[in-house]
């Protein structure tokens, strides 16, 4: 018969009125039920009183958690009472454990016990299996909060954080967590082993010390990385939730603020896979609201100071969510995100990360008015932003004057490109097109009168002479063929007229360019550079072979009646610049023959910003009809 778990001295040490219970639950041959029985009589003695038990109860416990006491395999559990009967014995041992525990235990027993706790916690939940034995709301719970004595203590924490499979507990307890507190209203702040999640999550999404290993072992928890987009977004909604709430302590709020805050941080320096995931499962719309109610609530007299923390960090995720590209930036205005700065800005408070955050997310939305779906996502939205200025002077005029500059200029450029929205949608409904063929005196058109081509539907001719001549002669069989079923494709469209919009706009200042160019050199030799800064458009010229690599590239670089451009968009440190070759047609060389015949009048060294130089120049620019030849745009 096997020896009882209890020596006789260790027995002796329980008091006078639990020794018999004690014996028969240390008793091998007794019957696990009869086991969670005499246990439940142990926890009931001492419940009330402070430090019960842990000088008698460990080596019991200790014992009764053998990895030798542990059910047959997985085929025994639908058929073995014995296994359900073993699992709620083990059950009532780790509840007595929970109940004893505390540093200075674990300080001298801790590192012998993981070990065998881990055993019957790892069979527990890779089987799923968690009777309501106890009047926890969750039993998953109970093994959460042990797990979170052993990571306070630092004797232990490296131990419980190595451990192979952790990580995989760590996800099943998450999921239970938040799906618990997605039902009730008691929320984060009140389930047992709150403090144990967050200290167990806490390295794996530590953005100065992560640990790779427990985070794969979390991400194989959930099964992938849209399961994890997808709680993220759960779990940062119960913690929001649950900071709002009028029965949560003033410290409870701060704790759910600081783990929102480390959740938040943790995406951020995130992979493009859990970035991409995040897309998928709503994140846009999902961040966007989130900014919105967190600096509603900032605004609020006596609200938690690092609520501010948080702030900062889903207006960074604003940021990087629009540095996606202008797809990202239409779901983020359509969400609201003019509403979520403009409330940003007026928290009237020294947050120089903030307002730099703010100033570069006005860059890139700049950047983004170059496309139809971004354009018209803001168009809904920015007469209300724009109204800070007017109905918030008070708190505007606090603002840095660099930022007050910044903010201006991005009202400027937004309206500037509502009105070139405005335009274009005016040419789609009565276009005025030109044949396709660049050898064809047809430069514009109605289009009633040309036809289009059937395959790429970009390209428009006169004739089915014109037709025919550019197939041969100037290869739009490659054209049409790396731009088949393009036809809807609104967004370049309006990016190439927009464009040439700006050509127009500062078609004076390149020909003065250009005519300095001539004066200086005595070439024509050029090449202009539309360059793009968050938005705003300048104009260069410069020798042709510093661009000479971007214009071959294009199919028109050798065509006549072709001026190549190139357009630069300079983006942020953290993106790299981007570079297009643009063709533009000419109506006519008589402004270049002008430009040469006026570059040989002026004496060297002479001004030419004189009058008479301006008049001239302004004269050629209205002889000019200029369009595009990629995208079908014109002005």
């Amino acid at each position: 018969m096997p020896p009882s778990l209890l020596t006789s001295s260790q027995l002796a040490a329980f008091p006078v009125s639990l020794r018999r219970v004690a014996k028969v639950a240390a008793d091998p041959a007794t019957a696990p039920e009869d086991v969670s029985d005499a246990l439940e009589i142990i926890r009931a003695a001492g419940r009330r009183i402070t430090n019960y038990g842990q000088d008698f109860l460990p080596p019991l416990i200790y014992g009764l958690l053998d990895p030798d006491r542990m059910p047959p395999g997985p085929e025994a559990i639908s058929s073995s009472d014995t296994f359900y009967s073993s699992i709620a014995c083990a059950f009532r041992a780790l509840t007595l454990f929970r109940d004893i525990v505390d540093e200075s235990l674990l300080r001298k027993i801790g590192r012998d016990f993981w070990p065998r706790i881990w055993i019957w916690i790892q069979l527990m939940d890779s089987h799923d299996f968690f009777p309501e034995l106890t009047s926890d709301l969750c039993p998953r719970f109970l093994l959460l909060e042990i797990v979170g004595h052993f990571l306070r203590n630092e004797a232990t924490k490296q131990v419980v954080q190595s451990t192979t499979g952790f990580g995989v507990f760590m996800a099943h307890a998450w999921v239970d967590v938040v799906s618990f507190c997605e039902r009730t209203a008691a929320g984060v702040s009140i389930f047992p082993g709150k403090a144990a999640l967050y200290l167990a999550l806490s390295p794996s999404f530590s953005c100065s010390h992560p640990n790779t290993e427990s985070f794969e072992e979390i991400l194989h928890g959930l099964g992938n990385v849209s399961n994890l987009a997808t709680l993220l977004m759960r779990y940062i909604s119960v913690l929001v939730r649950d900071s709002e709430s009028m029965t949560v302590t003033d410290s409870q709020r701060g704790f759910l603020i600081k783990v929102l805050a480390n959740m938040l941080m943790f995406i951020s320096v995130n992979n493009d896979a859990l970035w991409s995931s995040l897309a998928h499962a709503g994140y846009v719309k999902f961040i966007t609201t989130l900014t919105i109610k967190l600096a509603k609530r900032a605004l609020q007299p006596g609200e938690h100071a690092e609520l501010h923390c948080v702030l900062l960090f889903s207006v960074e995720h604003l940021l990087l969510i629009t540095r996606q590209g202008s797809e990202w930036v239409a779901k983020a205005l359509q969400a609201g995100l003019l509403t979520a700065l403009n409330l940003c800005i007026r928290l009237d408070m020294k947050e120089e990360l903030l307002l730099a955050a703010v100033t570069l997310i006005f860059g890139t939305v700049a950047r983004a008015t170059l496309h139809y779906s971004s354009l018209r996502a803001l168009g809904s939205t920015y007469p209300k932003f724009f109204a800070l200025e007017t109905e918030h002077s008070a708190v505007f005029m606090k603002l840095p004057d660099s930022f007050q500059a910044d903010w201006r200029r991005f009202v400027e450029i937004v309206q500037e490109r509502i009105l070139i929205l405005s335009r274009f949608r005016a040419t789609e409904v009565s276009s005025i097109r030109s044949c396709s063929n660049t050898e064809c005196d047809v430069l514009r058109i109605q289009r009633r009168k040309l036809r289009r081509c059937g395959a790429c539907k970009l390209a428009y001719y006169c004739s089915s002479e014109c037709q025919k001549l550019s197939w041969k002669s100037y290869n739009h069989r490659a054209v049409c063929a790396g731009t088949y079923g393009a036809a809807d494709d609104r967004d370049t469209r309006f990016q190439y007229f927009a464009i040439l919009s700006d050509y127009q706009k500062h078609r004076a200042t390149v020909l003065q360019q250009k005519l300095a160019y001539i004066h200086r050199t005595g070439n024509l030799d050029f090449c202009v550079v539309l360059q793009y800064v968050d938005g705003q458009c300048t104009t260069h010229v410069v020798p042709r072979d510093s661009y000479k690599s971007v214009i071959e590239k294009h199919q028109a670089a050798h065509m006549p009646s072709v001026e190549m451009h190139v357009v630069e968009f300079i983006k942020s440190e953290f993106e790299s610049e981007t570079r297009i070759a643009l063709a533009l047609r000419r109506s006519t060389s008589a402004v270049n023959d002008g430009l040469c015949f006026l570059a040989c009048g002026i004496p060297p060294r002479a001004d030419l910003s004189s009058t008479e130089v301006i008049q001239e120049i302004k004269r050629l620019s209205e002889l000019e009809i200029v369009e595009t030849y990629d995208g079908d745009a014109n002005i």
